[in-house]
């Protein structure tokens, strides 16, 4: 049964196509892919942490916020939450950078150039 739903192309486009994913597998490192994680985690609480913290002192401290001042910590920590993606966007774009370089070539089978 499941030799009949396996397919194999003996083209020479597929066996490139096969021969990227090895080289991309081969050099894949998990480790990579734990940091990006990590410094997305990281840099949005400390996001959130600063932005209601900054959201919390501008609205009036402790006798504002019952009132209205909650809004403003909201606010904080959305637009720190904001700012915590955006570092890790670019610790995820280093990372990958590093790595490119560290590889010193084009593993990646996504950008297979297809010839029509």
């Amino acid at each position: 049964m499941k030799e009949e739903l396996t397919f194999r192309s003996e083209t020479e486009k597929s066996a490139d196509l096969q021969e990227q994913f090895s080289k991309y597998y081969e050099n894949r490192d998990p480790a990579d892919y734990e940091a990006i994680a990590l410094f997305y985690a990281g840099f949005m609480f400390f996001g959130i942490s600063i932005g209601a913290l900054i959201g919390f002192l501008g609205g009036g401290w402790q006798g504002m916020f019952l009132s209205e001042g909650w809004i403003d910590t909201i606010i904080g920590a959305i637009v720190g939450f904001i700012i915590g993606m955006d570092w890790g966007f670019i610790s995820n774009g280093m990372i990958a950078l590093k790595q490119r370089k560290k590889s010193r070539g084009d593993i990646c089978p996504m950008p297979l150039k297809l010839q029509a």
